[in-house]
């Protein structure tokens, strides 16, 4: 029962279904008899154990040994020496046990990996700030507001707000993934995030030469979600339709309520566009980098791959629908009170 205890200790789902594998294994193993050996089906639960951890990974590797001993006394095998199924159930027990070091050894290096990313992410935030800080000292002092220098300390300016962006999607992806993402629902105004969205991309629009216009709804109801995760993923979605809008047209966000409880938030560009065969796949953490071999005009950040994760994690739902070369809208679902 110890071992039992050991094994639900964290994320009890997995651990019930590496208990059924388990289970199910031994069973057939039994069934069938000595005549067919269902060692290496005992791997399946033994490695996903280890996923959870060492310790998990080693209960289940005794449980693996147990069962796999059971089945076989059970069928009444016979032997030329009585310790032979001994001597078989030792070899199973090293054999799980290189495994659940193997897996654990493998997870604990990506663990530690993608610590020291977000680490090394999150450092990158105090020289950025002091750069930006600069920037805008420097923006501040300059006489003539239309100056070529400050509109060069405008474009400066504007970067670095873009990879602000880029390291939180880093961060939060990371941290979404890792059931770490946290999310304070509360009423919002879609015609305040949408204008709040417009006011801190619109710069970035004008020098690019792309107009950016809204259509809200009237009497829309108040969306229930998260405010600053909302607006960066409305201001992602924001950014991508202008870099690939063409100098000279325009890009539309958009907000209704087709019912009373979902308030559908969108942006519109008309862009290159994205082939049918990735409009359900940009939003993965790697697809996009498969798309942009392919030659379709995606972003490889991680942009998309957080508005996904972040909408998924305050109820609602985004989705693509696109005419390349005509026009792409990016939408996104959330819950209204």
């Amino acid at each position: 029962m110890k071992l039992v205890g050991i094994l639900f200790a964290r994320r009890p789902l997995v651990a019930a279904l590496v208990v059924v594998l388990l289970v199910g294994t031994t069973y057939a193993d039994w069934a069938t008899g000595p005549e067919l050996s269902l060692t290496i089906f005992y791997v399946a639960p033994v490695a996903l154990a280890a996923l959870l951890g060492l310790w998990q990974g080693v209960a289940v590797a005794l449980l693996a040994t147990a069962g796999w001993f059971a089945a076989d006394a059970l069928a009444n095998a016979t032997y030329a020496h009585p310790a032979i199924p001994y001597w078989n159930t030792l070899v199973q027990l090293l054999l799980y046990a290189l495994i659940v070091f193997f897996v654990s050894a493998i997870q604990r290096a990506r663990l530690m990996q993608q610590e020291l990313s977000e680490f090394i992410v999150h450092d990158l935030r105090s020289p950025l700030t002091a750069v930006r800080a600069a920037l805008s000292s420097c923006s501040g002092s300059c006489e003539v507001a239309d100056s070529p220098a400050h509109a060069v300390l405008r474009a400066g300016t504007n970067s670095l707000d873009r990879i602000s962006r880029m390291i939180d999607d880093l961060l939060d992806v990371a941290r979404a993934e890792g059931g770490r993402l946290k999310v304070s629902p509360e009423p919002l105004q879609a015609a305040q995030l949408v204008a709040t969205a417009v006011e801190q991309m619109r710069p970035w629009a004008t020098d690019l030469g792309v107009t950016v216009e809204t259509a809200v709804a009237p009497d829309l109801p108040p969306l229930i979600a998260d405010a600053s995760l909302s607006l960066r993923v409305l201001i992602n979605l924001l950014s991508n339709a202008i870099k690939y809008t063409p100098s000279g047209a325009s890009v539309t966000v958009s907000a209704s309520s087709a019912e009373a409880r979902h308030v559908t938030l969108a942006v519109t560009d008309h862009g290159p566009g994205v082939p049918r065969q990735w409009q359900k796949r940009v939003f993965g953490k790697f697809e996009q980098v498969e798309a942009r071999k392919s030659g379709a005009a995606i972003g490889t950040g991680l942009g998309l791959s957080f508005c996904k994760l972040a909408v998924a994690a305050q109820g609602g739902r985004i989705w693509i629908e696109s005419e390349p070369d005509v026009r792409t809208v990016v939408s996104f679902e959330l819950p209204a009170g």
